[in-house]
């Protein structure tokens, strides 16, 4: 990924927040064509106690990739991991 990690730490922040999450880690992993990005995401600190579950995980992977790609931060054979 040409991108540096703070452009796209800085494209996803907002996208993640529009969901109602906090962006906690953005990391870069592998390498040459075994490329990955790993989005951390957790609950904000002021809504109700517990994790993020898995359709919330799902959705926010809904909305990233398709952003993601259209920005060529992500290219096809890339892999995103959203979790938690």
């Amino acid at each position: 990924m040409a991108t540096d990690l703070e452009s796209i730490r800085q494209f996803v922040a907002p996208l993640v927040a529009s969901l109602g999450l906090d962006l906690y880690d953005v990391e870069l992993t592998g390498v040459g064509s075994a490329r990955g990005l790993r989005v951390v995401v957790d609950r904000r600190a002021d809504d109700a106690p517990g994790g993020v579950d898995l359709d919330t995980i799902a959705d926010a992977t809904r909305v990233l990739a398709p952003a993601l790609t259209a920005s060529a931060m992500l290219r096809d054979h890339d892999v995103l991991e959203v979790s938690s």
